[in-house]
């Protein structure tokens, strides 16, 4: 079995078997441990949070880097995509919910204030009519009749270790 090394952020081919062999994409993503992976809707991105605190978005067509950022402070621990492709959302060890434009490459907005890590994320679709009926939901500016609202569950700090 022969393993094609490459470059972290970068795709390598890994064949396996003999005469009938398996062709498998194999991405070294970071020097790290990987803790959450999302596929966009569409399936054409993947978005990758790790313990050094870097969320990478990869093409998964041609697996290059396509974006991504850095946390506040320590590793990133949650990933989720909205449902337009347009925003990424990433939390972690930093206590902070963060928003990242895919489009404009940048992060857009930071939610704080949470008292533990951050472990878990989604994007949920509220429509504009259901909003003002009352939900609780708030949804993202400029995405339109549909908003995207990320809601955080909170990891609580283990006793004694």
């Amino acid at each position: 079995q022969q393993l094609a090394s490459s470059a972290p952020g970068t795709p390598g081919a890994a064949a396996l078997g003999h005469d009938d062999a398996l062709l498998v994409v194999q991405w070294n993503v970071c020097d790290c441990a990987i803790n959450a992976v999302a596929f966009s809707k569409n399936g054409y991105q993947l978005a990758c949070v790790s313990c050094d605190g870097v969320l990478r978005i990869f093409d998964v067509g041609s697996g290059t880097l396509r974006a991504g950022c850095r946390s506040y402070f320590g590793g990133y621990l949650a990933v989720a995509w909205s449902d337009d492709g347009r925003f990424v959302v990433c939390g972690g060890e930093d206590d902070l919910v963060e928003i990242f434009s895919v489009v404009d490459n940048a992060l857009v907005a930071f939610g704080e204030g949470h008292s533990s890590w951050i472990s878990d994320l989604t994007f949920l679709s509220v429509s504009k009519q259901q909003h003002q009926a009352g939900g609780e939901a708030s949804p993202v500016p400029g995405n339109g009749a549909e908003g995207a609202t990320a809601m955080a569950g909170e990891a609580q700090p283990s006793e004694g270790g």
